[in-house]
């Protein structure tokens, strides 16, 4: 969820208000009987990077597992056991861990690199949404958040005698120093996509800004939507009943005979 720069947006809206009101937006309760209102493209990209950052942590973590299974060589059957049935067994029991150690390892990648995705880039749109405008300092904001998240991971898995504040808070510096930089970076490759990509972009930015404006979304696919509603399913099954029953063996016959009866009535006309 990269960040172009904007203008600010001229609204008497304060930061929070304008994050209350996105809030209210995307919890707000609807009637069973009425319309879903639409997701934002926004909230879009922000689950699409979560999801790509969660397979990648599912890559990893799987595969950083399988190569130190790997080096350690295959599972050797028990010098003791009293039959070769009870080695196979052995051996088959070996390999059924290995296999759950890697599963293990691949799901906790999954979480880690998703769940600091996810707050990385849900950071990131939060302080774009803040302060009115897309640059650097959102990704700055996101890596502060997302570091401060993972210096209090690696501080429940490590167990260190120092206080976790101290690891947020080193973990925190550390995630904003990156940030800052890789803002930069994507402001430079937001400025290199077509012309098409960053059209698409801007309009995700003015969506986002209608919502928190007027608090309402209706963007195209709603309308066409809302029209495909209106097509009457009832007509249409009497139109098709209709048209099958016209086109019945009976029906024809039934149209065969009464046009022999009127033109058998048309000659006896003509004979008197």
């Amino acid at each position: 969820m990269s960040g172009d720069p904007s203008t600010k947006q001229d609204s008497s809206l304060t930061g929070w208000q304008r994050i209350s009101r996105l809030f209210s937006y995307a919890f707000a309760r609807t009637d069973a009987t009425a319309e879903i209102p639409p997701m934002p493209e926004e909230f879009k990209e922000w689950a699409q990077d979560t999801l790509v950052a969660m397979l990648a942590g599912l890559l990893f973590g799987g595969g950083k597992r399988w190569v130190e299974e790997r080096q350690a060589g295959p599972p050797q059957p028990p010098q003791d056991a009293p039959t070769k049935l009870h080695a196979a067994r052995a051996v088959a029991e070996a390999n059924t861990q290995r296999m759950s150690r890697i599963a293990n390892a691949s799901v906790r990648g999954g979480l880690h690199f998703g769940g600091l995705a996810a707050v990385f880039y849900g950071v990131q749109m939060l302080s774009g949404v803040y302060r009115g405008r897309r640059d650097f300092l959102d990704a700055a904001h996101g890596g502060l958040a997302a570091g401060a998240a993972f210096g209090y991971s690696l501080h429940r898995s490590v167990k260190p005698a120092a206080p976790a504040a101290r690891s947020v808070v080193l973990g925190a510096a550390l995630g904003a120093s990156l940030g800052i930089p890789f803002g930069l970076l994507q402001d430079k490759v937001v400025t290199l996509l077509p012309a098409e990509h960053q059209a698409a972009r801007a309009r995700r930015h003015q969506q986002m800004e209608q919502l928190i404006e007027q608090g309402a979304v209706e963007p195209e696919r709603v309308r066409e939507a809302a029209a495909a509603r209106g097509y009457d399913v009832t007509a249409a099954v009497i139109q098709q009943l209709e048209a099958s029953l016209s086109s019945s063996p009976t029906q024809q016959r039934q149209q065969q005979t009464a046009g022999q009866h009127g033109s058998q009535q048309q000659e006896r006309q003509q004979q008197r």
